[in-house]
């Protein structure tokens, strides 16, 4: 049985606290994989060379270089589920966080407690369904753009290959030809059929899928199948 390996990002200037975090979290997820920064600008740095794919991030509200709560503003950690944390128990610090984006804020004196392992779980949760709701945005975008490519396509194709189509009647009805002459004649005629057959399926039905075509990922065409 495969074991989720859960990527954690830690900022926070505390290293002994951050150990506490990551001892909690090893008891509750089991498998962990911990990147920690002591200041906003190292994690800035790193985030904006990687392009990491967390399951969680936890960020202090009060670090050397900033506030957590303008950082989480910036969009850097995409749709990942982010818990503030904090020691300070002023309100507006509750409102900052969760008004730039936290996904949750609790204080640090309730690591510890009952609580953490629910709201861990919770939010680990919530993070695989928003990857699951990008990827499928994600998917849909393309999708309406390979449609918008295969409509383009079809009008701009269609007039060309209806000349090749009329000009393959006419030689074959007027011009007494060779059989060389005559196969080549043969092969136009079912090559534009192909094409025809293919951008009608795909406009038929574009919901394509990828699969491996002469070491290529190619789409997958609805009907495929080889001419005779």
């Amino acid at each position: 049985m495969l074991v989720q390996n859960y990527q954690i990002l830690i900022i926070d200037d505390d290293l002994s606290f951050t150990n506490l975090v990551k001892i909690r979290l090893e008891k509750i997820l089991k498998n962990i994989n911990v990147q920690n920064f002591e200041s906003l600008a190292s994690a800035e740095k790193f985030l904006k060379k990687a392009d990491p794919n967390y399951d969680l991030v936890v960020i202090d509200q009060h670090l050397p270089d900033g506030l957590g709560s303008d950082f989480i503003k910036k969009g850097l950690f995409g749709s990942t589920a982010v818990l503030s944390m904090s020691s300070d128990q002023a309100i507006e610090i509750t409102a900052k966080s969760i008004g730039a984006g936290a996904t949750f804020f609790l204080q640090k004196d309730d690591l510890t407690k009952p609580l953490f392992e629910y709201l861990i779980h919770g939010l680990i949760q919530r993070n695989q369904i928003a990857k699951e709701l990008s990827d499928t945005n994600k998917k849909l975008v393309k999708l309406d753009t390979i449609k918008k490519m295969i409509s383009t396509f079809k009008h701009e194709i269609n007039n060309p290959l209806t000349a090749i189509f009329g000009a393959s009647f006419i030689l074959k009805r007027k011009y007494e030809h060779e059989k060389e002459q005559m196969e080549a004649i043969s092969l136009i005629d079912i090559s534009s059929k192909r094409i025809k057959e293919i951008i009608e399926s795909i406009d038929r039905n574009p919901d394509l899928t990828e699969e491996s075509k002469s070491n290529q990922n190619v789409y997958k065409i609805p009907g495929d199948k080889p001419w005779k």
